[in-house]
């Protein structure tokens, strides 16, 4: 194989990221071009470090030569891979630092607990599309102590590691529905809620640009939407409609 082909294969060969907590205070001190060693056995080394490791020499088989990714929440570190050391360690030189790219604008999502593979499936996508936030619904049926956290956050970071999104989203706490609206109602957010059941977004959304584009329109069906509300639902019709159900439930009931 020529010296051509074997450039374009290395280029072609995919790039493995792998997530390690205390990267950022690895290399605090390093410049482009130095070296960086990653140790299995030493006593210093953390569980990360361990996994990582593992990972590198007897999963995926970096040879040297070969790069590779590491990151955290803040930074992402290209590395190409110097040498193995007994078994024991991994050195790697430093050839790029890039500080992680946050999506916006800014996504907080609300995610009920579903069945266990939809939830799971629905939280690996949320990371790998760049959601910034993920917060678990509780429900009447599911507790937040109910909420696996540590499998949690491994999915997210399996799916940052597989899209490259290295700011992967936070985990939250998980919070009821009533909280949620109820901190939300003190900020400028937007709240856009989905059904599934519901209308075609793009049939949505092209409605929209309809009355947009035809202010004349908007403002006859404003009106008449303003006249149906006034004449259906005044504080009268109300209180009526209010007791006659007391009413009836009272009849039901006796």
């Amino acid at each position: 194989m020529n010296k051509n082909n074997k450039n374009k294969n290395k280029k072609n060969k995919h790039e493995f990221a792998f997530y390690l907590s205390n990267i950022s205070k690895i290399t605090n001190a390093l410049k482009l071009g130095d070296n960086i060693t990653l140790r299995y056995a030493a006593k210093a080394a953390t569980q990360d470090e361990r996994d990582v490791f593992q990972r590198i020499a007897t999963i995926t088989r970096l040879s040297p030569g070969d790069s590779f990714i590491l990151f955290d929440q803040l930074y992402n570190y290209k590395i190409e891979l110097q040498n193995y050391e007994k078994k024991k360690s991994i050195i790697g030189k430093l050839i790029k630092k890039e500080k992680n790219k946050i999506l916006t604008p800014h996504i907080n999502f609300l995610l009920p607990i579903l069945k266990k593979e939809y939830f799971e499936t629905a939280l690996y996508a949320l990371s790998e599309l760049g959601a910034n936030s993920i917060i678990t619904l509780i429900t009447e049926k599911v507790k937040a102590q109910q909420i696996k956290k540590e499998r949690l956050l491994k999915i997210i970071i399996a799916a940052a590691e597989q899209s490259k999104n290295f700011a992967f989203p936070n985990l939250e706490e998980p919070l009821s529905i009533e909280e949620y609206l109820a901190q939300k109602h003190k900020s400028d957010a937007v709240n856009i809620f989905f059904d599934p059941e519901g209308e075609n977004l793009h049939e949505i959304v092209k409605k929209i640009n309809y009355l947009l584009n035809n202010p004349n329109i908007a403002k006859e069906m404003g009106e008449k939407s303003h006249n149906f509300i006034k004449k259906n639902y005044s504080h009268k019709n109300t209180c009526e409609m209010t007791f006659d159900l007391y009413k009836n439930m009272i009849k039901k009931h006796k």
